[in-house]
């Protein structure tokens, strides 16, 4: 059961946000830092094959480096950084806020 608090919460992020999907990502010389990102495909058509991946992992891009890649190949652009963080549980803790954020907006994405 979700407690009502954690519904108004989720109807704020629906009614007061850019809706766009969260993925997570690691970045850095070493990708030793992690961030939540909202993201989008750079081609239009992709869009409903990227929102079925929101949540997850995506890759650096290996030629461009303004873009990054989802696990079946599509090709994003990052919007904006949700949350940042530098530390060796990053990556879970990253993997988990955009998971949690897919899951609580049940793929209602615009």
């Amino acid at each position: 059961m979700v407690s009502t608090e954690i519904e108004k919460t989720v109807t704020d992020m629906r009614e007061n946000t850019d809706n766009w999907p969260w993925y997570w990502l690691s970045y850095g010389e070493k990708c030793y830092a992690f961030a939540v990102v909202s993201a989008l495909p750079v081609e239009e058509e992709q869009t409903a094959e990227a929102l079925s991946e929101a949540g997850t992992q995506l890759q650096p891009h290996p030629v461009n480096e303004r873009s990054w890649i989802t696990d079946n190949g599509i090709e994003m652009m990052t919007m904006d950084h949700i949350a940042n963080i530098e530390r060796q549980s990053g990556g879970t803790i990253c993997r988990f806020i955009a998971e949690a954020h897919t899951h609580l907006m049940n793929g209602k994405y615009e």
